[in-house]
């Protein structure tokens, strides 16, 4: 996912929210494709998504609805990848909630991701 569909995907949102910071945004980009020691930091796509919803869900990029925003982008990247996250809503607040306050980690995310996560096609 690249930075101009995640703009994509903020113009989505109800009453337009400004970006307060790129910076947020780029990073958000740049995590899922970081490499270390030759090696993807995060390699499987679910590891991926795990960690772009962590960084929206943890920072306010937008000037309003940043985990409604958090939640459609993961959602988006997912399609992106040929895939589809089947949650209800309920549990998909409830996860992005349990980011947002530090109270799920990368791991849980990811499996929590995993049990939603379904092949397109």
């Amino acid at each position: 996912m690249d930075l101009p569909q995640l703009l994509a995907v903020a113009e989505t949102l109800p009453r337009d929210p400004q970006v307060d910071d790129l910076g947020i945004l780029t990073c958000a980009c740049d995590r899922v494709s970081a490499v270390a020691l030759e090696r993807e930091v995060y390699p499987t796509l679910r590891y991926k998504a795990a960690a772009f919803l962590e960084q929206l869900a943890r920072h306010d990029p937008l000037e309003h609805s940043n985990l409604q925003f958090a939640w459609l982008a993961v959602r988006e990247f997912a399609r992106l990848n040929g895939h589809r996250l089947e949650a209800e809503p309920k549990d998909a607040r409830d996860l992005v909630l349990r980011i947002r306050n530090y109270e799920a980690g990368l791991q849980e995310t990811a499996r929590t991701l995993s049990s939603w996560w379904k092949a397109v096609g």
